[in-house]
């Protein structure tokens, strides 16, 4: 059986086929019969063809596949523009672009069997495109939900209000350097700077926390950072009492040995801190801890 040209993407076609297979342009049955016919400049009318920038019904339209994906759908789809997407900034031009008219260049850069077979490609591309960031959006979500749940229970763990409200309890710890409960004796203001640290302070006490320290060091070293006018008050008062009960001293010689007592522990506690990372910190305390518990210095 003889074929005819489509008048749209030029493919062979049946005469009698009213719209194309290939593309799904409508055809001109008179035009496409005469497209085989002897050139009569008398009898056969001249038609001109369809411009091919006519495209078939469907063709046009959003493309979420394009959008989302860009340069990999570009790269399936033979649209090779589409592959600036690689490039920083121009990437968030080219989705863009590339949904508005991606479905129009890959009608025009692939090879289609039929509009239907074209339609159910770029609806595949679509549905892949949207579940893909619902997936991700959903993924995104659910960490995000995880890290803050996380990160409240590590806060409620070692915040400073937990610590604090745990001083109450009035633990002891080792002999030379244990805190009393508030003394009675009147209020003296610190006089120890807090050092400059690479790291939190709550990130100190949970660490230390994590890394099995008694409750009563927590506290401890809580006050000292959290507290520092409650805790010299407690240092100085704990000192001259023992250079009182112990030395046989007089008041203010007690007093003066308590400062000097407190100055001489808080600038150790400076030294473990200060300029160091967390590890090497908290290794530090322990360090100082076990120095406490064998030689009570």
């Amino acid at each position: 059986m003889e074929h005819v040209f489509c008048m749209n993407c030029g493919q062979k076609i049946a005469p009698s086929a009213q719209t194309c297979p290939h593309c799904g342009a409508h055809q001109n049955n008179m035009a496409v019969a005469n497209s085989h016919a002897p050139l009569q400049a008398s009898a056969v009318p001249q038609t001109t063809p369809p411009p091919t920038s006519v495209l078939p019904e469907g063709i046009k339209g959003w493309s979420w596949g394009a959008f989302w994906f860009s340069w990999i759908w570009a790269i399936f789809n033979k649209t090779w523009i589409g592959l600036l997407a690689l490039i920083p900034l121009v990437n968030l031009v080219m989705m863009v672009v590339l949904g508005l008219k991606g479905r129009e260049w890959a009608w025009q850069n692939k090879t289609w069997t039929s509009v239907e077979h074209f339609k159910r490609v770029q609806k595949k591309w679509d549905v892949a495109g949207w579940i893909i960031i619902i997936a991700g959006l959903t993924l995104g979500f659910a960490i995000g939900v995880f890290e803050s749940r996380v990160k409240h229970h590590d806060d409620t763990n070692y915040s400073v209000e937990e610590f604090q409200d745990k001083s109450a309890d009035k633990a002891q710890v080792s002999e030379g350097s244990a805190l009393q409960p508030d003394p009675p004796a009147a209020q003296v203001s610190s006089h120890y700077q807090l050092p400059p640290m690479q790291f939190e302070k709550v990130d100190l006490l949970g660490a230390m926390r994590r890394g099995g320290f008694e409750q009563n060091w927590i506290t401890y070293f809580t006050k000292y950072l959290i507290q520092p006018d409650e805790f010299w008050q407690e240092c100085v008062y704990r000192a001259e009492e023992s250079g009182q009960r112990l030395g046989g001293m007089g008041q203010q010689e007690a007093h003066a040995f308590g400062e000097q007592t407190c100055q001489d522990l808080t600038r150790q506690h400076r030294e473990c801190l200060i300029g160091k990372n967390l590890d090497d910190a908290v290794l530090c305390l322990q360090t100082y801890i076990n120095n406490v518990s064998e030689n009570g210095e």
